[in-house]
């Protein structure tokens, strides 16, 4: 038996393996804050999954310090002003569509 101040990071694999052997694509992962680490990401992204965790509420996010990670957009098939970046989302605007 296990308490719920346990940690559950280290089912999110098996849980997205077991997702995968039962016939479903998974393309976004939507966790809550208790996800956000390094190793949950790193797990998430290795399975080709975008994950959408909110951020713990460190003392680098409260300062507004932090920063997403820069996704690598593919220019070839969109115009090349749609693939530059628009600083408020620190994103390209073709990750908007």
């Amino acid at each position: 038996m296990r308490t719920a101040k346990d940690s559950e990071q280290a089912e999110v694999p098996g849980l997205l393996d077991e997702v995968g052997r039962r016939g479903f694509k998974v393309d976004i992962a939507v966790l809550d804050k208790g996800y956000d680490a390094e190793v949950v990401y790193s797990e998430i992204e290795n399975r080709h999954i975008r994950p959408i965790i909110p951020h713990i509420k460190t003392k680098s996010v409260k300062e507004g310090k932090h920063r997403p990670p820069l996704r690598q957009v593919r220019c070839a098939s969109v115009e090349p002003a749609a693939c530059q970046p628009d600083p408020q989302r620190r994103a390209s605007r073709s990750d908007q569509r």
